[in-house]
């Protein structure tokens, strides 16, 4: 029997803008000033904090991921015992976003 995890709709928003902050961090060009004017700007910029403090374990753990629906958050918190002691601090910050 498989069970499915439903999270409400403000974890998963939540979930996705970190995810996508992330990769957008990992960019550069047009593509990365997209991804990040769909973020509200103070979260932007606590998240972008975050997502540099995780830019090595992503690279590490996740680099193959696809970006999107909360793959790389999903990820990150898969390897959270991998993680570096600073990632896995800011992927608990992330969570209180």
């Amino acid at each position: 029997m498989s069970h499915q995890l439903i999270l409400p709709r403000q974890a998963l928003v939540r979930s996705t803008a970190f995810a996508t902050a992330i990769i957008a961090s990992s960019m550069c060009g047009s593509v990365a000033l997209k991804a990040q004017t769909q973020i509200p700007v103070g979260i932007r910029n606590q998240v972008a904090g975050l997502a540099k403090t995780c830019r090595e374990d992503y690279a590490q753990f996740c680099n193959g991921v696809r970006p999107g629906g909360g793959r790389i958050l999903a990820c990150l918190k898969a390897n959270a015992e991998k993680l570096s002691v600073a990632c896995r601090g800011a992927l608990a910050e992330g969570q209180k976003l």
